[in-house]
């Protein structure tokens, strides 16, 4: 997971000219681990209780919405 927020948060702190691309090699990244997303989630909506203002969380949060909507997630346990 500390490897997806690294580059969800290098992604969010730099130029972006959409958010297409950047979710879909988010959702990649995270391989259809739906544990990794739920993890990751909860991570970035504590990071926004403590900095409300930061600019950079609620883009890593958008993007984590948006990859969350392109993955093929696994509900699966295994």
């Amino acid at each position: 997971m500390q490897a997806w927020i690294e580059r969800c948060r290098l992604i969010a702190a730099g130029p972006l000219d959409g958010i297409e691309a950047p979710a879909q090699e988010l959702a990649d990244l995270a391989a259809g681990d739906r544990r990794l997303m739920e993890r990751a989630r909860r991570l970035l909506l504590a990071e926004q209780q403590e900095r409300p203002d930061d600019p950079i969380v609620a883009q890593m949060l958008s993007l984590w919405r948006r990859a969350f909507e392109k993955g093929s997630w696994s509900w699966d346990d295994d």
